[in-house]
């Protein structure tokens, strides 16, 4: 489709990805409401009114009005492109009056997050060290998942080579969200004890021993069982069985939620008194182009960081490094301890090995 492969020069594979879900969706339906006529058709013809009844057909189907608004916005930018010579001018308006959205605008909603308590919870459910310290890196960094496959070892920094009462570094991070597929750098960073629990396990693992030996210094910081490198899917897919096993639900625990705790964590912690300065290291870690989208976390009461402050008083964490600390050492998990290894068997069959002692 020209639109998509015009708009590839401007948005990321992802959101080009979602942009064809999201018109693969209308299509479906044009389909099977108007099942006489050619699909291609009907896009052309369809008014403002059929629009907006479909959009309200969504909001039937329970879903949530930011997603309805999505697909608003990704409908009105393809139909207002099918008016342009460049499209060939197949419809003779968008459809949309003056460019006005059809859908009500959604209500903010107070970002979910985890907590550094819930964080322990889920780790503790966790069947080897190698899994508890990548998901203890997602809360600490701050990264999305598709970042986290990319950090190599060489990325994170030696400990030797600054003074040792410096208790956060800095991370380099390769972003995902680069216009036209391009990797967008930033810096985010960790604290001394993840950087610790992350030395140990590529010390103490002979899966990482051994893969150092083929990737060295390029040895991707987190590996799979046979000591390849992880895949996005492989990550949520991880995040998605834990959480069924704890009985919980799957959404509670998503690799976002714990980004959001990244953020809440910093907002809480004694980096700087200034809420504004901390709003702003906020955005940079996290790799926001406009600080209104790190606002999102001013709709967190005061009252509600307040208590997490003061939860963490209670339990003598009194900075982020001491949090870190703290879940490093509730949920570290020797090798020895591990009750889950799989890998590949006689045949090519996948093992599955239980020790639950």
């Amino acid at each position: 489709m020209r639109y998509l492969k015009e708009d590839n020069l401007r948005h990321s594979p992802k959101s080009i990805n979602h942009y064809v879900k999201v018109l693969k969706y209308l299509c479906d339906y044009l389909e099977e409401k108007f099942n006489y006529l050619q699909v291609d058709d009907t896009i052309c013809t369809m008014d403002g009114a059929a629009i907006g009844k479909y959009l309200v057909g969504l909001k039937k189907e329970g879903l949530e009005p930011s997603t309805i608004r999505n697909r608003d916005a990704v409908i009105k930018g393809f139909f207002e492109w099918l008016t342009t010579e460049k499209a060939g001018k197949v419809r003779e308006d968008s459809g949309y009056i003056n460019g006005s959205y059809k859908s009500p605008n959604p209500d903010k909603r107070l970002p979910k997050y985890l907590t550094s308590y819930e964080v322990v919870n889920f780790i503790k459910n966790l069947y080897s060290e190698s899994q508890r310290c990548m998901i203890h890196f997602l809360f600490d960094s701050g990264l999305r998942v598709s970042e986290l496959t990319r950090v190599k070892k060489s990325d994170i920094p030696r400990l030797q080579d600054f003074p040792e009462d410096t208790m956060y570094f800095s991370l380099p991070v390769r972003g995902s969200k680069g216009r036209g597929g391009n990797i967008k750098p930033r810096e985010t960073f960790i604290s001394r004890s993840m950087i610790q629990r992350i030395n140990r396990l590529h010390k103490q693992d002979k899966v990482y021993r051994q893969a150092y030996l083929f990737y060295g210094h390029d040895m991707p910081c987190f590996l799979n069982v046979r000591g390849k490198e992880l895949t996005e899917n492989a990550v949520h897919n991880l995040l998605y069985k834990a959480a069924k096993r704890l009985g919980v639900s799957t959404s509670k625990y998503s690799s976002h939620k714990y980004r959001h705790g990244f953020a809440i964590s910093i907002l809480t912690s004694e980096f700087d008194e200034d809420f504004v300065n901390k709003l702003v290291i906020t955005k940079e870690a996290l790799g926001h182009n406009d600080i209104g989208t790190t606002q999102m976390y001013t709709l967190i009461s005061p009252a509600a960081l307040k208590n997490l402050q003061n939860l963490n008083k209670a339990n003598e964490i009194f900075n982020r490094y001491e949090e870190a600390q703290r879940i490093y050492e509730e949920t570290y998990l020797p090798q020895k301890k591990h009750v889950e290894k799989r890998g590949r068997g006689k045949g090519g069959k996948v093992n599955s090995q239980r020790n639950d002692s």
